[in-house]
């Protein structure tokens, strides 16, 4: 009875394999904008950990307050990250 599995085992095998080859392109592409969010997130947060001990940093750019780097951290972390390292994943 095993012997009968055999060519359907090796046949599963040959199609996995090429699943796995297809994906490898969308797979990759998900993680390095993954990759690239958690870095420039990562970057706005260590900014905002500045601006929590220093508040006069950067006052010239009012668009570098706490109040928007904090949140927009946050967001990139959470959708740009996660969200494409998920679908990676997934």
């Amino acid at each position: 009875m095993s012997d009968l599995l055999r060519p359907l085992e090796s046949d599963s095998a040959v199609e996995r394999a090429e699943i796995d080859r297809s994906l490898r392109a969308p797979v990759l592409f998900f993680f390095a904008t993954g990759v690239a969010w958690l870095l420039l997130g990562s970057a706005l947060g260590l900014l905002a950990a500045l601006k929590m001990n220093f508040p006069h940093l950067l006052d010239s750019a009012d668009w570098l307050t706490f109040g928007r780097v904090r949140p927009a951290h946050l967001n990139m972390v959470i959708y740009g990250w996660a969200s494409a390292v998920g679908i990676g994943v997934g």
